[in-house]
């Protein structure tokens, strides 16, 4: 396993407080949106900053697995460049176990990236110095920095603008930080983020960058099986396949765990010709104080890629696991497999 998570932001409806939700998205500061680019649809995120003092207490995501090779990428909008030094966008922060920051990548304001050493009082490490951004465009931005050799690498649209040696602090990084601001200020332009990817070194497969890559959310679109409950109406996927969360209605089990509930899936977009990986999501509570236990997993030709047993709270929360191989046949998904796939969700206790 390489890939740790993936977001695209579609299916949280328009509450930020949906994002925080057993996700490991831990603080965030902004809001859901509609994508800014008159040409795109859909909804993103609009990163914005609060007004204290330090922005490790903007937007940050904690990493599932802490490490100290770390790769993120998504794609970036701005409607302005920044208008000074203090409202330089941190577009990418790594922090340690107590949220201290490590080191920031900022959008200068002439559109310029650059990586400072945050850990040692804001030291510059390299910079583009030329524009490499400009607004009112969506960007893909990639960045891995591996903190166990010092050495750290930035591309834009699968190309190279920055890499080099000699980062100092070697140490894992426990979570990412996003702010539309520096330091002190409020930003006021606003910044935006889609087809968000974390992965890392720690498998055979997706281990390194992954490109300009999208990120599709597929709902469930047909019944295959149940024996679960329904709070109303006559299907499963019928009940599920909100892209705003709707609690009211839902599939139940009792005390005795049913027979699964199998689904199809949406199909991918016909131009999609390679998958990373899929990423299982469900939203999910028990309604008492007794042990309950789900498990997503996704079946292929008859195969299955058994997701983790999650153990399930009182409140409304995401469990989400990846699947980078298709178990059919051990290799990576292929969009054909993709879209002959069926999502199982299993009650285990």
């Amino acid at each position: 396993m390489s890939i740790q998570f993936m977001d695209n932001f579609q299916c949280y409806g328009t509450s930020i407080t949906n994002m925080l939700d057993g996700l490991p998205w831990s603080v965030i500061t902004g809001s859901l949106a509609t994508d800014p680019d008159p040409t795109a649809s859909g909804r993103v995120f609009r990163l914005s900053s609060s007004n204290s003092n330090s922005n490790t207490t903007d937007t940050r995501l904690s990493l599932p697995s802490h490490t100290d090779v770390v790769g993120v990428g998504f794609r970036y909008f701005m409607n302005n460049l920044p208008v000074g030094s203090g409202y330089r966008s941190s577009i990418l922060a790594y922090r340690d176990f107590y949220n201290e920051k490590i080191y920031d990548w900022l959008i200068e304001t002439n559109g310029a990236l650059s990586l400072y050493d945050t850990k040692s009082g804001a030291t510059l490490i390299a910079t583009t110095g030329n524009p490499v951004i400009m607004p009112k465009s969506w960007f893909h931005f990639e960045f891995r920095v591996d903190l166990a050799t010092g050495t750290y690498e930035a591309r834009i649209e699968g190309v190279t603008v920055l890499s080099g040696t000699g980062l100092t602090h070697l140490e894992d990084v426990y979570s990412l930080g996003f702010t539309s601001r520096q330091n002190l200020f409020t930003n006021d332009s606003q910044n935006y983020m889609k087809d968000f990817l974390v992965w890392d070194d720690s498998g055979s497969n997706n281990n390194s960058f992954a490109g300009p890559v999208g990120i599709f959310l597929l709902r469930v679109d047909g019944d295959v099986s149940s024996g679960w409950s329904r709070s109303s109406g006559s299907t499963d996927f019928g009940l599920l396949n909100e892209t705003t969360p709707d609690d009211a209605s839902y599939i139940y089990a009792g005390d005795a765990p049913p027979s699964a509930s199998i689904m199809t899936l949406e199909n991918l977009p016909a131009d999609i010709v390679a998958v990373r990986a899929l990423q299982t999501v469900a939203r999910s509570k028990k309604s008492d104080g007794g042990e309950a236990r789900l498990q997503i997993s996704l079946l292929s030709n008859g195969d299955e890629d058994l997701g983790a047993d999650h153990s399930i709270t009182t409140a409304f929360k995401y469990w989400w696991d990846i699947s980078e191989l298709d178990p059919d046949t051990g290799t990576l998904w292929n969009p054909i497999a993709v879209n002959s796939a069926t999502i199982k969700v299993n009650r285990t206790i």
